[in-house]
């Protein structure tokens, strides 16, 4: 059985919310047409068919999400405990989400980079238009223009040799938004050079090894509740609102 609307205000009030210290600036996301930003540990690209609202309550909920799990679990060394956790707040928030079942791929090899494997495992859960899209946005993500955004998400979501973020595309589907989200998670006996951007096969050719693993699903966020729980949301994210997400210009 779901639980109530009053219930679910409850669980949100009690959450063990982890608040960064580092300021950043918060870039908006009025644009027309497709758009992108970083979520703390996540970057998002959204289709044109989403409105402002909807962008807000996709990035907001989200990031909810991370900073319960990040306040109750380290996000490298307790993975799927963080998972667990995320998942469960983004399902009380309206999300309909699975386990996050991940899969270690074992072709890393194949790849000079992380950004290229990460293209090539999207490819199997985004349809062609947004997986140009996403493409355009890991692009866009490594410019001088987005260096906030860029550095944003490594701080949030990498330590040294360890990485754990999430990346995908949102649409509106039936007039529900959808996330098409990939979760990915890594430790490397070298020290990463970002948390999404680091170099593959010229390490393993010097001997490196790595442990790589990814998951994906869509999720479908049930606006008829989460309507009802959005400023319960906002007042426990507080500055983290605006201070933990940076617009990527596309």
């Amino acid at each position: 059985m779901s639980p109530t609307i009053e219930e679910r205000l409850a669980i949100i009030k009690g959450l063990n919310v982890y608040y960064p210290r580092s300021p950043y600036a918060l870039a908006t996301l009025t644009a027309a047409g497709d758009t992108a930003a970083v979520d703390a540990g996540s970057s998002i690209a959204f289709v044109a068919n989403l409105n402002t609202q909807m962008k807000a309550d996709v990035l907001n909920s989200t990031l909810l999400a991370q900073l319960d799990a990040d306040g109750s679990f380290d996000r490298q060394k307790d993975t799927m405990g963080w998972y667990n956790s995320y998942k469960k707040t983004l399902a009380t928030l309206g999300w309909v989400v699975k386990d996050f079942k991940f899969t270690r791929l074992e072709d890393v090899h194949n790849f000079k980079s992380a950004e290229e494997l990460i293209l090539d495992y999207a490819s199997t859960y985004l349809s062609k238009p947004e997986h140009d899209l996403f493409a355009i946005m890991l692009t866009a993500l490594q410019q001088p223009t987005n260096r906030g955004a860029a550095k944003l998400m490594d701080n949030s979501a990498r330590v040294l040799n360890q990485t754990n973020f999430q990346s995908g595309v949102a649409s509106v589907v039936g007039g529900q938004p959808t996330f098409k989200i990939g979760a990915y998670t890594c430790t490397a006996s070298w020290t990463l050079e970002h948390a999404v951007f680091f170099q593959l096969r010229p390490q393993l050719d010097k001997g490196g090894t790595i442990q790589f693993y990814a998951e994906s699903q869509t999720m479908t966020l049930d606006d008829q509740v989460y309507s009802k729980l959005r400023a319960a949301v906002l007042a426990q994210l507080g500055q983290n609102a605006q201070a933990l997400v940076d617009a990527i210009l596309i």
